[in-house]
């Protein structure tokens, strides 16, 4: 049986630097009446990333507490967009994370390569789409 963030299609990914981040694909059962994508959906992809990141990267548990989501610009079926979480203040009991939906302009391809530092970093051409605020309590 999948998970949830399987069920609408969030990917997990790695960078040269072993950097986890995520990527998402909208697709037409994400839409709202307006043809782009829906803010639950955006929203419920950052939850699961976040989510997903507190396990992944972190190694433990982690539920949500609280959440926002600012949104600048719409997500149009096809957009690939990259979901970056960005611990902010972790703490034994909660956590404070950031996450950036961005949609990838180049959507064949999600990353750039950078040859002055070795490594894949987001592009400087990327979207700002939305940006969320999750704590996450961690269970004892």
């Amino acid at each position: 049986m999948e998970n949830f963030s399987e069920f609408i299609g969030i990917k997990e990914n790695k960078d040269v630097e072993g950097k986890i981040y995520f990527t998402f694909t909208v697709e037409e059962k994400h839409l709202n009446g307006h043809g782009t994508a829906s803010g639950g959906a955006l929203f419920s992809i950052c939850s699961e990333a976040v989510a997903d990141y507190v396990k992944d990267a972190e190694g433990r548990d982690g539920v949500g507490a609280e959440g926002s989501i600012h949104y600048y610009r719409p997500a149009m079926p096809g957009n690939i967009l990259r979901i970056n979480v960005l611990p902010r203040k972790t703490g034994k009991r909660m956590s404070n994370y950031l996450i950036e939906v961005r949609k990838c302009v180049a959507d064949s391809s999600v990353l750039n390569h950078s040859a002055a530092n070795n490594s894949f970093v987001n592009s400087p051409e990327e979207v700002l789409i939305a940006d969320a605020f999750f704590t996450v309590a961690h269970p004892m």
